[in-house]
């Protein structure tokens, strides 16, 4: 009887041992390691994984880092404040840029050279140029710099409406303010919601599990064609700092706002004319008691859309064209997908009374 045992005992532990080592084996083989939230997307998710789900050996991957590295820059920002003792001070923000334009045209985030005194950009030979000029978008946190001079090498566009979930990717930046370094990861969603701290939300972004560090910002996002299809901006993290999902805006969303930026310095959009913030409890108080979220009315622009259609200091927005708004984003996102010259409807509070009033929204005033 005890030789059964010891029989059995072994053929089950054989049978454990042989599916271990296959799958151990093939996860080797396949050089991807999906995590628990790499089939998270935006508002469909794919049934199925793309094709492109693939093993990509180190060659590959080296000839593609090597195709892009000359296309990557670096770019430093430096901006002036004042420390606790009223001395002013330098800071200096780290990021990273792209090649756009042979002569001199580079690509980055808003966010990185927002408010700077001084930019500069330093090319993969080591060469550095000074920006002469900036030019941004902060709703879409885009940036072009022109540093002046040619014979650059820029990065070929990519097409982000093909990619699918499971697309192998790699992201390059300037790493931690250092050196520029490439990273790979697969696609995890597309079509998503990105918030950076308490204002600044962004749409349309991609999703990947690609580990970047400080300093990617305003880098490209590359498909295994060395193609740019989108344009890194930030991450999302665990309570222990540990990162989840790296996002990127998409290629095809960045296009035609760096083409204006180009073209005139500054992107054309629907405008209404309103300072606002997220209506707080003592705020929305004062408004009626049906009132808790909204958009609170801080200041009106002199001979605006909302100032021709009556809204006042100290409303509350409740409802942009029949879309309901709940906070400040809610708004500047109806308002930026509404048209020049459309007429909207616009639902506010004021002293306990709801009003309903029509405004024609214009084009928004140069910058």
């Amino acid at each position: 009887m005890g030789n059964w045992v010891k029989i059995i005992f072994i053929c089950v532990f054989a049978i454990f041992a042989l599916a271990f080592f296959s799958g151990e084996r093939y996860a080797r083989q396949s050089n991807i390691t999906l995590p628990a939230d790499a089939f998270l997307t935006g508002n469909q998710a794919p049934k199925v994984l793309s094709n492109s789900n693939q093993p990509i050996s180190p060659v590959e991957l080296a000839a593609i880092e090597s195709k892009v590295d000359p296309c990557v820059v670096a770019v430093e920002a430096e901006t002036a404040s004042n420390n606790i003792w009223g001395n002013p001070v330098t800071n200096t923000l780290e990021g990273t840029g792209w090649i756009l334009d042979e002569n001199g045209l580079i690509v980055t985030n808003n966010h990185v050279v927002e408010g700077a005194t001084s930019v500069t950009v330093t090319l993969q030979n080591g060469k550095t140029y000074p920006a002469k000029s900036v030019r941004s978008d902060p709703i879409d946190d885009l940036a072009v710099i022109d540093i002046g001079t040619g014979n650059l090498q820029a990065l070929t566009m990519g097409d982000s409406s093909t990619l699918m979930v499971g697309d192998v990717v790699m992201a390059l930046g300037n790493s931690l303010g250092k050196n520029i370094e490439a990273t790979q990861g697969i696609i995890n969603g597309t079509d998503l919601t990105f918030t950076a701290g308490s204002s600044e939300t962004l749409y349309n972004t991609i999703g990947t599990t690609v580990q970047t560090t400080d300093g990617f910002s305003g880098g490209p996002l590359v498909n295994m064609d060395g193609q740019i299809i989108g344009i890194s901006i930030g991450a999302t993290l665990t309570p222990t700092g540990q990162e989840v999902t790296s996002y990127a805006i998409s290629i095809n969303t960045a296009k035609p706002v760096i083409e204006e930026l180009i073209q005139q310095g500054y992107v054309t959009r629907a405008w209404l004319g309103t300072t606002v913030c997220n209506a707080n409890n003592f705020q929305a108080m004062g408004c009626g008691p049906s009132v808790d979220t909204g958009a609170f009315v801080i200041q009106i622009a002199a001979d605006s859309p909302a100032h021709k259609a009556g809204l006042q200091a100290g409303d509350i927005i409740t409802s942009f064209n029949s879309k309901v708004i709940n906070t400040t984003d809610d708004l500047m996102q109806a308002v930026c997908s509404s048209s020049i010259g459309q007429q909207v409807a616009i639902t506010f509070w004021r002293n306990g009374t709801r009003s309903t009033s029509d405004v024609t929204l214009i084009q928004n005033p140069e910058p």
